[in-house]
Parts: structure tokens; C-alpha cells; sequence
């Protein structure tokens, strides 16, 4: 059983990535505030019409909106790269001191704001996107610590950062009972302190290794016995490589992974076709998840005729099945785990576990993709509940799947590439919508069935790591 010490660095992971991680993934319910504030209405063809009707209308306005959504997300996947480099060649505490320093002039950025300064959503967004992303890379580790349940464990703080989309719903509730927008982001300002309690005094300043080697579980107890109080100072200032020799020197257990043999280059990885297929399959994935979210406003005025109050309505019921997420998300983690302290486990079946995650993931955006092109909005209470499900499978799949399939020392720089390329992904998000607005008067349909068949696609990525794990194992036992 894991030391108690480990589940207080959960539970804290949990709770910040609530606070701060995916707060981008709540735009639905801050634009909807951003409109009743007039952000971009000066852009608006003005009439006799009230304010409220023209800025829920008025496709200027969503078009300049949707770009700081686009812009925003974007940013987050390309800082990716270079956030990963440096989380693995510093470690956890640099990499952290320096996305809290982010994360914190993005919320002032948003503090500062106004209709007047609708420009400062564009960095005050990516400041916000990437220093949540960041923290969120530094804790995903934290799934090292629970050996069998690794992936469970990984995958729950990833819906933990997929639920946060709630705290941009509860700004949105506070606004309707008269909180200003600039009072709500002072508060999450004042809550940033929660990020200095673990990554000064919980999580290590290099990083948690993988595999874990034996006699790390005894450096880190709630019951500090003086024999390991030496061990755990010192395992805490240790980077990876270091802490790992140190401990393989007291222990010849240590493990080693195969897949440390097969990529032992960074170059290695990159060129694999296992590599490849996973960033296909990430990001014609994420692109369907984050042109859904970020054109979620044009879309549900459209489907419902531009009717205010359903589209209060259906923000509302978004971000509270968002924040749902989080019971959903160990379930792709389980998957993973299912088979994990099983006698007669092979070198790969790990990665053979991986390709039902895969699979169903794929099959749980091809429904998101199909629902979404149904015009009935009644059904997109379905709709929302799959896109909840899709994206708590999609991140903890993926991040649950990386280190242990490839070396994790290159973690970092792995999950930065993957960011990089879904960057480039989703920013065809954008002129997707200009042609949908510009061409085909905001009928979405073209757009949904382009996404459906990418969706689609995605399922050759289990379909070869089931045969690429086979082939592996049958190698392996012949040797």
C-alpha cells in the first residue's frame, strides 16, 4: 500500500488542477459573460435591436472570440515543447516556479481586460493555457508513485484538469448574481497559493522515476522514522538519473524497461510508427474536442435559433457535465491497469493493454463526432456527456500511456512535440469556422462530417499496436 505521504501529494494534485489546469476548457461560459459585457460589440452592425439580442447574434463578434479561444489553445500545445525540455533536463520545482509565475499574469491579464481592452484576452488566454498546462505536466508523474495503479491514479489528475472547466461556469453563475468578472479572477489570484505547498514541500526537485525503483516508497512516509529522514532529503534535491543510481546502488532490484532497449535515442521515438499513429490519433481527436468547445456559443445559437434563454441553458448544463468528467476519468486509467501485478506478464503486453484504451477512445469521439451533426438540440445533452467522456479518455489514455511505452526520461519532450503538432492541428479550427460563416451561412454539417471521417481514421492506431505488441512478445520469447 502506498505511504499516506503519497496520497496527500494526490489529493493536492487534484485539487490544483481543479483550481487551475484546463481553465480554457470552460470558454463556453466565459464568452458567454465576455458577450454580455460587450467585449468586440463595437464590431457589431448596430440597430434598434437591444444589446443582449445583437451580441448573441452578431457574427464578428464570435468570430474575434472564437480567434482568442484558438489562439489560446494553440499557444498551450506549442509552449509545450519547450515547458517538456526543461521539465526534463530541471526537473519538477524550476518547471513549476516557472508556470505559476505564468499562470499568475495570465489571471491578471484577464483582471485587467475590459471591453475597451479586449486585446489583453489574447495573452491574458495563453498565459492562462500554458501555465495550467504546465503544472498539470508536473504532476501527471505523480502516477509513479502508485505502482499497479499508476494509470488510474494518472488518469484521475488528468480529469481533475479536464474538470476545471467548472470554475469558469462558477464565474459565469457568480456574474449572473452581480460578482464582476474582475472580482472572480482577483479570487483565483488568491488561490494560487496552493501551487507553493507541493512544489516546495512535497514533490521532488528533480523528478519521480519510472520505473520506481524499491526503496523509493520507504524515502517518502507520513511517519518520518529517522533512518529515512537522510534518505528522503536527499531523494528530494537528486535529480532522475541521479536518484535512480543512488537507489540502484543500495538495490539491485531495480527494474529495468524494455523499452528503454528498443528507443535508446530521443530520434528513435520520434521516427517510430507507434509514435506517429499516436499523434495522428491525439490530434484529429483533440481538434474535434477544441473546435466543439471553442465554437460551442456560434453552435448552440444556431441550433436553437438564437434563443437566449436555451443558450443560458445549455452553458450552464455544458459546464456542470464538464466538472462530471472527473468520475469518468479513472475509467480510461483502469484500462490500462486492468492487467498490471498478473503472473507471466510478457516485456510488451503493457503496450498490447494499451490498444483497447485506444480503441475505445476512438470509438467514444466517432459517437461525439455523429451526435454533434444531429440538429436536434434536445439530443445535445448526449452530446455533452460524450464529449465529457471523450476528452477524460483522450488525455488520460494518452499521458497515461506515454512513459511507460517509451524511455521516461523523455517524457517531457515527447508530450512537447505531440503538443507541438496539435498546435498545428488546431489552428485550422479557425478558418474552418471563417469558411463555415463566409460559404455556408453557419451550417456546421460540412465541418462535422469532415471531423466525423478524421475521427474515424484514428482507429488504425490500435489496430497496429495490437500487432506490434505481438510481434514484440513472439521476439522476445524466441531470444
Amino acid at each position: 500500500m502506498a505511504p499516506c505521504r503519497y496520497h496527500v501529494i494526490f489529493i493536492l494534485a487534484i485539487c490544483e488542477m481543479l483550481f487551475f489546469g484546463g481553465l480554457f476548457y470552460g470558454w463556453p461560459s466565459l464568452v458567454y459573460v465576455l458577450k454580455e459585457e460587450s467585449y468586440y460589440f463595437d464590431l457589431c452592425v448596430h440597430n434598434d435591436t437591444s444589446r443582449i439580442t445583437e451580441s448573441v447574434v452578431c457574427d464578428k463578434q464570435d468570430a474575434n472570440l472564437n480567434l482568442v479561444y484558438t489562439i489560446g489553445s494553440t499557444t498551450a500545445f506549442l509552449f509545450l515543447l519547450p515547458v517538456g525540455i526543461v521539465f526534463d533536463w530541471f526537473g519538477t520545482r524550476l518547471t513549476r516556479i516557472l508556470s505559476h509565475f505564468i499562470l499568475v499574469t495570465g489571471l491578471l491579464l484577464m483582471l485587467m481586460s475590459s471591453p475597451a481592452t479586449p486585446y489583453l484576452l489574447f495573452p491574458g488566454m495563453m498565459c492562462l493555457v500554458v501555465g495550467g498546462t504546465s503544472l498539470y505536466i508536473t504532476l501527471i508523474q505523480i502516477g509513479n508513485l502508485f505502482a499497479k495503479h499508476r494509470s488510474t491514479a494518472a488518469a484521475l489528475i488528468s480529469g481533475s484538469y479536464d474538470a476545471s472547466a467548472v470554475v469558469m461556469l462558477f464565474i459565469k453563475l457568480a456574474y449572473d448574481a452581480g460578482v464582476p468578472l474582475q472580482t472572480s479572477f482577483t479570487i483565483l489570484i488568491s488561490c494560487t497559493v496552493i501551487v507553493f505547498i507541493p512544489t516546495f514541500y512535497l514533490l521532488p526537485n528533480g523528478k519521480i522515476p519510472w520505473p520506481l525503483p524499491p526503496n523509493y516508497k520507504s524515502s517518502i512516509h507520513c511517519d518520518h522514522r529517522e533512518d529515512d529522514d537522510t534518505k528522503e532529503s536527499d531523494l528530494s534535491v537528486l535529480s532522475h538519473e541521479d536518484a535512480n543510481q543512488k537507489i540502484t546502488e543500495e538495490d539491485n532490484r531495480y527494474a529495468e524497461n524494455p523499452y528503454d532497449v528498443e528507443f535508446p535515442t530521443i530520434k528513435s521515438c520520434l521516427r517510430s510508427p507507434s509514435f506517429i499513429l499516436l499523434m495522428f490519433w491525439f490530434c484529429m481527436q483533440e481538434l474535434r474536442l477544441s473546435s466543439y468547445t471553442g465554437l460551442f456559443n456560434p453552435l448552440t445559437v444556431e441550433m436553437t435559433g438564437g434563443n437566449r434563454q436555451l443558450v443560458d441553458h445549455y452553458t450552464k448544463v455544458f459546464g456542470f457535465i464538464q466538472f462530471g468528467v472527473i468520475l469518468f476519468s479513472p475509467l480510461g486509467g483502469m484500462i490500462l491497469d486492468r492487467n498490471k501485478g498478473k503472473p507471466n506478464r510478457q516485456p510488451y503486453d503493457d503496450l498490447k493493454d494499451s490498444a483497447l484504451g485506444f480503441a475505445t477512445t476512438s470509438i467514444l469521439f466517432v459517437l461525439f463526432a455523429i451526435f454533434i451533426t444531429i440538429p436536434i438540440h434536445r439530443i445535445q445533452y448526449a452530446t455533452f456527456i460524450l464529449c465529457g467522456v471523450s476528452k477524460a479518455f483522450l488525455f488520460g489514455i494518452l499521458f497515461g500511456i506515454l512513459p511507460v511505452v517509451f524511455p521516461f526520461r523523455y517524457y517531457g519532450t515527447l508530450t512537447g512535440v505531440i503538443g507541438l503538432l496539435g498546435a498545428t492541428v488546431d489552428l485550422l479550427q479557425y478558418p474552418l469556422y471563417i469558411m463555415t460563416q463566409k460559404y455556408l451561412n453557419n451550417n456546421f454539417l460540412v465541418m462535422n462530417i469532415i471531423m466525423l471521417i478524421a475521427c474515424a481514421a484514428t482507429i488504425a492506431l490500435p489496430v497496429y499496436v495490437t500487432y506490434h505488441a505481438r510481434r514484440l512478445n513472439k521476439k522476445a520469447n524466441t531470444l
